[in-house]
């Protein structure tokens, strides 16, 4: 069964706080990785808040030689709403803030594509996201 998006964006995102914040504390392991490609449909793209468009191949490699490279990173995920749904595909609209050592917080409005499938950790594949930079302090109305 699958849970509810919210918490698969914010399980997602635990992941990519731990993947490229580890300090070596907490070890996230290879086979939690794996796990994040699983979530990751075959032709999954995204654009960037630079509206660059990145495929999946790309943006896996991209992540994996990224590991601990965010010291200190938390990531928060804010006013997650459900837009549409139909057909096992569901939209989401979610704030993303993230924090480091070296730089403020920086915030993002993200549109996701949410798929029901089993092939999914957590029961969804995600296949596309968009994302756009937030001014500084300022949550979506």
């Amino acid at each position: 069964m699958a849970v509810e998006p919210a918490d698969e964006i914010v399980t997602l995102h635990v992941f990519f706080e731990s993947w490229l914040g580890e300090d070596g504390a907490n070890p996230v392991d290879l086979a939690e990785f794996a796990r994040f490609e699983e979530t990751l449909a075959a032709d999954f793209s995204m654009v960037t808040p630079s509206g660059a468009r990145i495929e999946r191949e790309p943006l896996v490699e991209l992540l994996h030689r990224g590991r601990g490279s965010r010291p200190g990173l938390v990531i928060s995920i804010r006013n997650v709403r459900r837009i549409a749904e139909e057909g096992g595909l569901t939209w989401v609209s979610y704030e993303e803030w993230q924090k480091d050592d070296d730089h403020g917080e920086k915030g993002r409005a993200s549109v996701a594509l949410l798929e029901r499938s089993p092939a999914g950790p957590r029961g969804w594949i995600w296949r596309f996201v968009q994302e756009t930079w937030l001014p500084p302090g300022e949550d979506l109305p």
